[in-house]
Order: C-alpha cells, then sequence, then structure tokens
C-alpha cells in the first residue's frame, strides 16, 4: 500500500515535469554559452551538469516506470473487457437455447391442449351412447400423458 502511494507520487505528472525542468535547465546552463560571462557562475558548471544528467536520468526512469504501468492496466483492461464480452455471448446463447426451449414446450402443451379438445369433442358427440368409453379411448387417453 504504502510502495504503491509512492510509485503513485513519483509517476505523477507534478514529478515527471518537474524533473523535466530540472534536467533540462541544468543542461541549458552547462552548454550555454553566455554562461562563460559570469565568472561566478563557472564554478557551478560541473554541478549543474552533473545535476542535469542525474535529473534527467530520473525522468527516463520514472516515465518508462509510467508508461509501463499503464501498458499493464491497459491489458488488464483489455482482458477484463475481453472476459466481459465472453460473458455476455454466453448469456446470450444461453437466453436464445431457453427461448428455443420455451417455444418446444409451448408448442408441445399447445399440441396435447389441441388433443385433448378433440377428445372431449368426440366424447361430446357419443352422448346418447350406453358405454362411451371404449379400449381405443382408454389407449387415447394414455398416448394424451406422453
Amino acid at each position: 500500500m504504502l510502495i504503491d502511494l509512492f510509485w503513485l507520487a513519483a509517476t505523477s505528472d507534478v514529478v515527471i515535469m518537474s524533473l523535466a525542468v530540472v534536467a533540462a535547465i541544468a543542461i541549458l546552463i552547462t552548454n550555454f554559452p553566455l554562461v562563460r560571462w559570469f565568472p561566478a557562475l563557472e564554478t557551478y558548471v560541473s554541478t549543474a551538469t552533473a545535476i542535469g544528467y542525474i535529473a534527467l536520468l530520473m525522468f527516463g526512469a520514472v516515465l518508462g516506470a509510467r508508461i509501463a504501468d499503464e501498458r499493464a492496466e491497459t491489458k488488464k483492461l483489455r482482458d477484463n473487457l475481453a472476459w466481459s464480452n465472453k460473458q455476455l455471448e454466453q448469456q446470450a446463447a444461453s437466453a436464445a437455447e431457453a427461448a428455443r426451449l420455451r417455444q418446444q414446450a409451448e408448442a408441445k402443451a399447445n399440441d396435447a391442449q389441441r388433443k385433448v379438445e378433440d377428445y372431449e369433442s368426440e366424447l361430446a358427440k357419443r352422448k346418447g351412447c350406453v358405454d362411451p368409453l371404449t379400449r381405443d379411448d382408454l389407449k387415447r387417453m394414455r398416448d394424451l400423458e406422453r
């Protein structure tokens, strides 16, 4: 947690820009020809050179770490997005399968209801008979259960 906080601060925009400015100013002081006109600054030229190159090195290291972190975060987000898309595709396939099975069940239920209604209408026609049920009727009732 503390290390994450350190890297968050070390790779912030303010730190990166500060290192870039320090490196640029130190290298500019080292290589600018007007510095030679001020003899008091000549003693600091070697120090400015060292500070400039150290700041430039730190700038490169911090910028590289930030870019690497951003690439890792981007890869993680891309993987999460791919996983989410795969889950959505699986859910859509499951929903389509459920709809297909529901349609099949409805078709079977409608077919069974039609058979029952046909059988009821046929039995209603036999009201005048002494024994309205025959062996065929028993077989037909068993077929209705299936």
